[in-house]
């Protein structure tokens, strides 16, 4: 088997040098979930006749020149570590017209642990609040569901071990000592063999003198839009996000938008400016109707 390295270039490989136009085709292959976590993709590529070629992708594209006839490909990414957080398996066709495929990283081997804190102030409205945390699968079914956080020596904390590699919604929900819900938190994260992944919920909007408590909508309709890169130079990087669908009962200047990154908050409203790279976090919520719904993403500057 032949060993390719591809490079972060944009870069088409020929695997048969000898092939002639009407012999071969062409597909683009697009690799999806494609996070700060990966470091490489191994493709592994078998067709018929014992066929079969091997190439390391550092990059989300890969474009391809092969002979007609059918294949089936095989993806493992790995971390920076050579851990395997993923693998994907697919069949493709090339013939006279170009082919595409996406390929996402989303099945995951081992299992990791989870470690998640809260960050609650110090103030007379949380005396003896709690936290009620659950984890969901992707398949709909709950890792554990409406646990019961407290106010230990270390703060509010709660550590899982050995949980199987995917990708989980983690739902935290802040309630003062006597039940009465104050507010709520979600995002989702994935878990990978061998490592420890750390989440950090920061209940502080509220302040120490007119704390504003949010109310929960949940019939309300999400929000739709985009976040676009509006500058962007060597020291700083400026986003901003454009609201496309609001519910027909929701006012636009009575949304309120709040971006964290690292689970800090970094801004307000429509626009943010950051000097570093990472996983970023946009809420959107307002005082009558409650949370709107979040979107994370992924900036590297």
């Amino acid at each position: 088997m032949k060993k390719f390295f591809l490079l972060p270039l944009a870069v088409i490989i020929f695997f048969s040098s000898c092939m002639n136009e009407d012999e071969s085709g062409k597909i683009n292959i697009s690799f999806s979930n494609w996070n700060d976590d990966v470091s490489y993709a191994e493709v592994m590529i078998f067709g018929s006749g014992g066929y079969s070629e091997s190439v390391d992708v550092y990059e989300e594209q890969l474009a391809l020149i092969l002979k007609k006839g059918n294949y089936t490909i095989y993806v493992t990414f790995y971390d920076s570590r050579e851990k395997i957080i993923a693998t994907k398996e697919a069949s493709f066709f090339i013939g006279d017209e170009e082919e595409n495929l996406r390929i996402t990283c989303d099945y995951l081997s081992g299992s990791g642990n989870l470690v998640i804190k809260f960050d609650i102030d110090d103030v007379p409205i949380y005396d003896g609040a709690f936290v009620i945390l659950s984890i969901g699968k992707n398949d709909g079914t709950y890792l554990l569901r409406n646990i019961k956080i407290t106010k230990s020596d270390e703060g509010y904390s709660y550590t899982l071990e050995n949980i199987s590699s995917g990708e989980y919604t983690i739902d935290a929900r802040l309630y003062d000592s006597s039940g009465s819900f104050l507010s709520e938190k979600s995002t989702r994260s994935n878990i990978y063999d061998d490592r420890d992944t750390s989440l950090f919920f920061s209940f502080t909007e509220f302040g120490s003198e007119n704390p504003v408590i949010l109310i929960t909508d949940s019939t309300s309709a999400p929000i739709e839009g985009t976040i676009e890169i509006c500058e962007k130079n060597p020291q700083e990087l400026t986003l901003e996000i454009r609201l496309e669908k609001i519910p027909i009962n929701v006012k636009e200047d009575e949304i309120d938008i709040y971006w964290y990154q690292s689970g800090k908050l970094i801004g307000t409203g429509k626009t943010v400016s950051t000097s570093s790279g990472g996983r970023i976090d946009v809420t959107m919520e307002s005082v009558e109707k409650g949370s709107y719904g979040s979107e994370t993403f992924y900036v590297q500057i």
